[in-house]
């Protein structure tokens, strides 16, 4: 995916948890006072043609409503803000331990403590944000789906699906052939298009492969799936499963545009190298780690 896809995908896996961004409540707050607006005005209509007109234009609200998800980083979502915070307090705490010559055990004790209590409490944040993002993903399907349906002229499909049949009748096989093979070079097929040359090739195996490739290429049928939203939504989700499973937190990309892995069950180990207490005691974690946040 390129750059602009990555960035798009970053700003809306934090848009569901973003909840102090006053800019995006107040954006979101007038996309929902239109709709109302348009929704009275549907009501006090009469004219039909008029209707159809502000249904569309309602339709195509929501749909705006729901793609309104990229208004910030994935690094500003709040669980992410907090959790960095809640290791750098970590690692201020190391480092203010040893300075008062604490134990190594104790400091490491407490450190794997605290890391697990980080790394949990993000990980449920990641698995409510995929749950957001999988119900986002199920409300823009039949939103998407309701606006498609606002545009549809049920006229004009019927004279395209007529001229389709009709040139599909004069052609012979080889001209069949032909069109199947450089499907590219004329506009993208509908549903009703595709399924139609399907049928006309069920038993000849090359074209109908071909025609199958087509559709999942295109998302015949899901043309949802083509649209810039929701392919960042998806690779939002494919990010966050991998958040989910890893023991580490991802920083924020560095000047190369790679983000840096925090490994958090070990921050404790590399804080404390080269660290020697004056107890002697054995560099063991302990059974009496505490959770530093805690106090």
């Amino acid at each position: 995916m390129d750059k602009q896809s990555n960035e798009l995908a970053e700003q809306i896996i934090a848009k569901l948890h973003a909840k102090n961004n006053s800019s995006s409540d107040a954006t979101t707050q007038h996309t929902g006072n239109v709709i109302a607006k348009l929704e009275k005005q549907l009501d006090r209509e009469d004219d039909a043609y008029k209707k159809a007109e502000l249904r569309k234009q309602i339709q195509q609200k929501k749909l705006d409503k729901l793609n309104g998800y990229a208004n910030i980083s994935i690094y500003e979502a709040d669980y992410y803000k907090q959790a960095i915070n809640d290791i750098n307090k970590l690692k201020d705490y190391i480092t203010r331990e040893k300075k008062r010559k604490t134990s190594k055990q104790q400091i490491l004790a407490d450190s794997q403590t605290t890391a697990k209590a980080i790394l949990q409490n993000y990980r449920q944040a990641v698995h409510n944000h995929i749950e957001d993002l999988e119900t986002w993903q199920k409300n823009y399907i039949k939103q998407f789906e309701s606006s498609k349906k606002e545009y549809d002229n049920p006229q004009l499909e019927l004279l395209h699906r007529q001229d389709f049949n009709a040139k599909l009748n004069a052609m012979n096989d080889r001209q069949l052939s032909n069109y199947i093979s450089n499907l590219n070079e004329h506009g993208q097929l509908t549903v009703y298009e595709l399924n139609t040359l399907m049928g006309a090739v069920k038993g000849k195996s090359r074209l109908y492969n071909i025609l199958k490739v087509y559709k999942d290429s295109n998302n015949i049928g899901s043309e949802y799936k083509n649209t810039k939203e929701w392919k960042a939504v998806n690779s939002a989700l494919n990010t966050l499963g991998v958040y989910e499973q890893s023991d580490g937190i991802y920083t924020a990309p560095d000047a190369s545009g790679r983000p840096h892995r925090i490994n958090l069950l070990n921050l404790g180990n590399e804080e404390t190298i080269g660290y020697n207490d004056d107890d002697g005691q054995q560099n063991t974690i302990g059974n009496n780690g505490r959770n530093i946040l805690d106090f």
